[in-house]
């Protein structure tokens, strides 16, 4: 510094990989520091990351771009540098990598046991569907206690920042009180007059689509620091919200949505218990309406293929509460056109803001002006590659595929009970379709969309399980077998 001038010299110093002694620690984010024309005291800020103090790689030849005066090319994915006050940054980035070590220390064994005990309860259910002989009343209590129990996890997970981030030790003992508590009210009084236990867990991912609405709306802080949510270590996302609740935000949306609309029917509701049935298309169209524009939104969550699987689940959806018959064929050319209107609204609204502030759809849409529709070649191939390559070696493809057998089993080996469901529960009958419909969708149009599947699968699956699990156990009651 004493021989530079900073009135006319940009000076980085970087250090591109960590040590082995940061990564055998999971501490892997390495520091960068700036200096000159532009940068004064404070930390880096990136439109890339959105995250004061952490940047994106792309971003250094993005800023030497600048300040070279050289213009990107079309779609570079960096953003140029600028920087935010803060009184003591070093003191703030600390306690910042701090927090992201043992967040990202601490999401492997935890989402890992969380997968296991969902593979190793649904591989019960199986055992319970298939093998007659060996059902009894206090087996049936236990499947519902821990089906009930893990429809809590997304949940305590996204709240679990409130309380800090504990170690794992203490993480686990966290949720197996958040999944003992959640149990409880499952098979416990708490909406016995609802007329099927089913009813805790339903509503539970309504309530937790609407705390995963209003993180968006506060700008993710929960989902930033939540161990189910994005961590800047992997570099896959730094805002918005990731696949892992984009899933539990599809499944528990329209499945907490469609069981309200029982409620309102009074097919499933106690004397007091209605709700006004005109009142609740209202209600579907404008949180329907919500969720869409915090996911898409490129200033709130940011997920394009989210976006996709959302318009989906909710065209499939309202095309079932219609009241008319569709075609095959037209459900899909209406979920197309509706999906390509959303895209055309999206890549518009990109258009008309600047090139510092857009989004990856905004990058998307200058390298097609630039280059042309072939330039989307790639970008598509390289979301095929990288999914391909989740669905072999990540955790959630294994819970897909067990979610994909269960639902195999549910509709083929007691197909009347499934036939009941849309008696009993005509709208929840609905909504789980259309979340199926937005799953398959999900893993079709994301890079990593095989999160997404299994996260999103998550609630239609463990509602269609227990109540076709009640409708087992109340057969073997009165025949001693179920159908």
């Amino acid at each position: 510094l004493a021989v530079v001038d900073l009135e006319r010299t940009l000076l980085f110093i970087v250090t591109p990989y960590p040590s082995r002694d940061a990564v055998e620690q999971g501490d892997t984010l390495t520091p960068v520091l700036a200096a000159g024309p532009g940068f004064q005291r404070g930390l880096l800020f990136s439109p890339s990351t959105r995250q004061p103090g952490i940047i994106a790689f792309p971003d250094l030849a993005a800023t030497l771009f600048a300040a070279f005066k050289i213009k990107a090319p079309p779609g570079f994915p960096g953003r140029p540098l600028t920087w935010v006050p803060a009184d003591h940054p070093g003191r703030t980035l600390a306690e910042k990598n701090h927090r992201v070590v043992r967040v990202n220390n601490a999401r492997g064994p935890v989402l890992k046991g969380f997968v296991l005990v969902q593979i190793a309860l649904f591989l019960l259910v199986l055992f319970y569907l298939l093998s007659p002989r060996f059902r009894s009343p206090r087996f049936f209590s236990l499947l519902q206690f821990f089906l009930s129990g893990i429809t809590g996890i997304p949940l305590g997970l996204l709240v679990l920042p409130w309380f800090g981030t504990p170690g794992v030790a203490g993480i686990t003992v966290y949720l197996l009180a958040v999944g003992f508590g959640v149990g409880w009210a499952g098979t416990g009084r708490v909406f016995r007059g609802q007329g099927s236990r089913a009813a805790v867990p339903a509503l539970l991912g309504l309530v937790t689509s609407l705390v995963i609405l209003a993180d968006i709306f506060r700008g993710s802080p929960l989902m930033s620091h939540s161990l189910l949510g994005f961590s800047p270590v992997g570099g896959a996302r730094y805002y918005g919200i990731g696949n892992e609740y984009l899933g539990v935000l599809l499944g528990g949306s329209v499945t907490g949505i469609t069981f309200l609309w029982d409620l309102a029917g009074g097919r499933a509701a106690g004397p007091r218990g209605k709700i006004c049935p005109n009142i609740m298309p209202v209600i579907t169209i404008l949180l329907f309406a919500l969720w869409l524009y915090a996911v898409a939104a490129p200033w709130r969550g940011a997920n394009l293929g989210g976006a996709i699987a959302l318009a989906v689940t909710y065209l499939v959806t309202g095309f079932s509460f219609s009241g008319r018959h569709f075609s095959t064929r037209q459900r899909l050319f209406l979920a197309l056109a509706g999906v390509a209107g959303l895209l055309l609204l999206l890549g518009v609204t990109e258009l008309f803001r600047a090139p510092g502030v857009q989004s990856h759809l905004g990058l998307l849409v200058a390298l097609l002006r630039a280059e042309g529709p072939a330039a989307a070649v790639p970008v598509i191939w390289r979301k095929l590659k990288m999914n391909l390559t989740l669905i072999e070696y990540t955790v959630w493809s294994r819970v897909f595929l067990t979610f994909l057998l269960v639902l195999a089993v549910l509709f083929l080996r007691p197909g009347e009970k499934t036939a009941g469901i849309d008696r009993r529960f005509p709208a929840l009958a609905k909504g789980v379709r259309g979340a199926l419909a937005g799953s398959i969708a999900a893993l079709a149009v994301n890079d990593s969309g095989i999160v997404a599947a299994a996260t999103g699968l998550l609630f239609p699956v463990v509602l269609l399980t227990m109540i076709i699990l009640e409708d087992c156990a109340c057969t073997q009651k009165h025949a001693k077998a179920c159908p």
